[in-house]
């Protein structure tokens, strides 16, 4: 099993280099630079957008299904369905944008 697990080790992505003695395997974890710790930073704020993005998707979908089935309503019903929808938005864009900067301070420091 040790053989198999190093194996495994070597051949993932993430550039370690395992040692086995005996039936122990040592895996010496290198320090993070500054410059990864930057790309990483980099890596969540394209994931944050990415998220963002999805989000505004979301919203645009479920307002144009709300537009779809007005009828049998009022305008006023829709405005508020529409402006909850709007609001649940901004809610997880802002969740996105605190996680995102504690995710940051995090990485950076």
């Amino acid at each position: 099993a040790t053989a198999a697990a190093t194996r495994a080790l070597r051949e993932s992505s993430m550039n370690l280099n395992p040692e086995v003695d005996g039936t122990i395997i040592k895996v010496p974890v290198p320090k993070v630079t500054r410059e990864h710790r930057e790309n990483l930073a980099k890596l969540a704020k394209q994931f944050s957008n990415k998220a963002k993005d999805s989000v505004r998707r979301v919203r645009s979908n479920a307002v144009n299904q709300v537009k779809k089935v007005k009828e049998g309503h009022s305008e006023d019903t829709i405005r508020l369905i529409e402006k909850q929808i709007q609001q649940m938005a901004d809610n997880f864009a802002a969740d996105i944008d605190k996680q995102l900067a504690s995710k940051t301070k995090e990485l950076l420091g």
